[in-house]
């Protein structure tokens, strides 16, 4: 036996109506652990009394043979054991773990020593943050600095990481996916991260700024619809209720079809499809994310021999859209500066032209260094992917504009 063990406390607080039935299943439950790999004895320690009325406390010292073992325990059959306790007995009982180490063969409360284990998992810890579900040890209560950090950090946090995948994103194309595919992962941001922060970037940044959507009359702005009579919006709903439909035979659609088109017509035409152009804008980040597995099928496709799996050529879409939304937010960007520094726009205008060519040139690059293929079959490809490309993209945004119209 060696020499210095383990000693993994359970502390339990139960309803006193159900404690004569827990202390029959507690002792069946010490047996049960004493049955696994590496718990050496039990202790039930003392009754002490519970600061809460009609509530009994009981805790229980496991000697385990050593640090391997409790681990052993924790990543394999903790979650069993305790669900058992759970299932049996539910809100009747609460329970907490602590990890102590033993000086002796027997532990006595002067030799017990704390040792540090995860508030999320039990594990034992050896350093700031848990190897087993990766949380990190605190023992004070989180600010509120932190408690907004954490809401947004899986989505915007800002490390290293980032910084190490815009370049290769920008200026390298293909080497994002081909050192993803290489097992290269943790060494650059997620892929589904990455895009949808440029995403929500583009999309922000395309929403603020401009004067398109305004006119200003006398220094006050009014927007479009206060300019918009009333004999105007009933003439554009009585041209949709003039509407020839004619959809051929069927009950169905000589009669509902052409109702329901009607309908949405009139539901536009109330104020001159502004609702409905609002709407539309909205869904546009959920109708490119849709896209994205559908020109993936189409890659699959073109490259059916390669023998590669379809969540590859996903991957490939994700990184180069990523690149994609970036260069459109940095075009966006270009195009607000003579607006807002009163800059000349050649310059700018250049810019913007060069950013716009670049799109089709990254893309047959990456197809290059990704697939590995000849200059003339990456093209043959390449021209094929561009006009499935436009294809499947009409056809996303086609299903979109009908799903915005019926939902107006």
């Amino acid at each position: 036996m060696s020499h210095q063990h383990i000693i993994y406390q359970v502390d339990m607080d139960i309803d006193g109506e159900v404690a004569d039935s827990f202390d029959v299943w507690l002792g069946e439950h010490i047996d049960d652990m004493l049955a696994i790999a590496g718990f050496v004895s039990a202790e039930v320690l003392a009754d002490t009394e519970s600061v809460q009325q009609g509530v009994v406390h009981r805790s229980v010292q496991y000697r385990i043979k050593d640090r391997q073992s409790l681990e052993h325990y924790l990543s394999h059959d903790a979650e069993r054991m305790r669900a058992e306790g759970q299932r049996r007995f539910g809100g009747y009982f609460k329970a907490t773990r602590k990890i102590l180490s033993a000086g002796g063969p027997r532990a006595g409360s002067a030799e017990l020593e704390l040792l540090r284990s995860c508030r999320n998992c039990s594990a034992p810890l050896t350093g700031q943050y848990c190897h087993a579900c990766g949380q990190r040890d605190r023992k004070r209560m989180i600010s509120v600095w932190e408690l907004f950090r954490d809401l947004i950090g899986d989505l915007f946090e800002i490390d290293s990481r980032l910084w190490r995948s815009v370049l290769p994103l920008l200026l390298r194309p293909g080497k994002l996916t081909e050192e993803y595919l290489a097992g290269r992962q943790v060494y650059y941001t997620p892929p589904l991260r990455m895009y949808l922060v440029v995403s929500i970037l583009f999309f922000l940044v395309a929403s603020f700024g401009g004067d398109g959507s305004r006119l200003t009359i006398s220094g006050e702005q009014l927007s479009d619809s206060a300019v918009i009579s009333s004999e105007a919006q009933q003439e554009s709903i009585r041209q949709c209720d003039e509407l020839d439909i004619n959809l051929g035979s069927g009950s169905l659609a000589q009669e509902e079809i052409p109702e329901i088109i009607k309908q949405v017509c009139r539901r536009i035409a109330v104020d001159r499809g502004k609702t409905f152009l609002k709407n539309l804008y909205d869904n546009l980040p959920t109708m490119v994310f849709l896209f994205l597995p559908l020109i993936a099928m189409v890659q699959k496709i073109l490259y059916i021999f390669s023998r590669r799996y379809y969540v590859e050529h996903l991957l490939f879409f994700v990184h180069f859209h990523s690149f994609f939304f970036l260069n459109l937010t940095v075009s966006v960007l270009l195009s607000r500066i003579p607006d807002f520094f009163g800059a000349q726009g050649v310059l700018v205008t250049l810019m913007i032209i060069a950013l716009s060519v670049y799109i089709p040139v990254y893309l047959f690059k990456a197809m290059r260094r990704v697939y590995g293929q000849s200059f003339f079959v990456t093209l043959i490809k390449y021209v094929l992917l561009f006009v499935a490309y436009h294809v499947c993209l009409t056809m996303t945004m086609l299903a979109g504009f009908v799903y915005t119209a019926l939902s107006v």
